[in-house]
């Protein structure tokens, strides 16, 4: 059965969270909060009526509030999120088991209906598998693609290595080694680019003087402090 099929999408107007988008889903077995760039969304299952989630937000506002407070990143039941190399589009199935397949650059995700979507163990189960196809993929991208701007900027490194970190996409050594973290994945072309010629131009500038600058800013064709400040302004999809 088609995912879309099975969602209804209503719409109600709050005096605090503006317009509230309602989504009622055939195989939701609770009613589940979100905020996303501000807006609230809320999946109930069917035959919740509008008079009802009004009351549910108004005894829950306290934790609805409390979403947004929250650093890490929460995956739900819809989502279809955009990587370098696949899309990833998390769907409901009534397997009790959580289940991946990538197909034709389309990683679905089949998350159980049992098991609520905000549960802890789920959310880490389901960033832990996004992180296993996302390393798999950076491994042949980033080292091609490092090479490409290797050449194109005439800065030879000795080693490229995938790592894992989020705040610390790149990083390099006096040696010539260069690690670059899978997370890179989920940016696009252009910011992929600018983190890899960033550690490129470490190769010869290791540290941020006002040379380094001038070298990544050569690397990056001329848009180094725009690249810069898109890439600080990246929200991630996942943690």
């Amino acid at each position: 059965m088609d995912y879309l099929c099975c969602m209804k999408l209503r719409k109600i107007k709050d005096a605090e969270w503006g317009i509230i988008v309602i989504r009622t889903h055939a195989w939701a077995r609770h009613v589940i909060y979100r905020i996303k760039n501000g807006q609230l969304t809320i999946t109930t299952p069917p035959g919740v009526t509008l008079a009802t989630i009004r009351t549910l937000i108004e005894q829950d506002r306290d934790r609805i509030k409390k979403l947004t407070e929250k650093r890490e990143s929460f995956l739900q039941v819809g989502d279809i999120i955009t990587t370098r190399s696949f899309t990833i589009h998390l769907v409901p199935h009534q397997d009790s088991q959580l289940r991946f397949s990538l197909h034709e650059q389309l990683l679905t995700i089949f998350c159980p209906t049992d098991i609520p979507i905000e549960t802890a163990s789920l959310q880490h189960a389901l960033k832990k598998g996004i992180r296993r196809f996302l390393h798999q993929s950076a491994r042949t991208f980033l080292p091609q693609r490092a090479e490409q701007l290797s050449r194109r900027t005439n800065a030879p490194y000795s080693s490229i290595s995938i790592s894992h970190g989020r705040q610390r996409l790149g990083k390099c050594d006096i040696r010539g080694n260069i690690w670059l973290s899978y997370y890179l994945m989920l940016l696009p072309d252009r910011l992929i680019d600018y983190v890899i010629c960033h550690e490129l131009a470490h190769l010869s500038e290791m540290n941020h003087s006002k040379r380094f600058h001038q070298i990544c800013n050569l690397y990056c064709g001329g848009e180094e402090k725009i690249l810069e400040k898109e890439l600080k302004q990246f929200t991630f999809p996942i943690s």
